[in-house]
């Protein structure tokens, strides 16, 4: 098994409603991700300001048929407390 671990997650921002990757690689890493389901256990990504997870529905970038959510976290400094 799997854990993927990244820092920008490859979806829309949470706050801007924005994607945060180009189209192009967002749909290459699902394809990825789709083609090794039954190897990947985790998708763990930081950068965003809160905490959630994130499952693909309807016109989701993310594709619906993946049984691993994203984890999303918010980042964490010492240098601003």
């Amino acid at each position: 098994q799997a854990m993927i671990v990244g820092h920008v997650p490859p979806s829309m921002g949470s706050f801007r409603h924005t994607q945060l990757w180009k189209e192009k690689y967002i749909n290459v890493y699902y394809e990825i991700i789709q083609e090794f389901d039954d190897v990947v256990a985790g998708q763990l990504f930081g950068h965003l300001h809160s905490d959630e997870f994130r499952v693909g529905v309807g016109k989701s970038a993310i594709p619906s048929s993946l049984s691993t959510p994203l984890l999303l976290t918010g980042s964490l400094t010492p240098i601003h407390g």
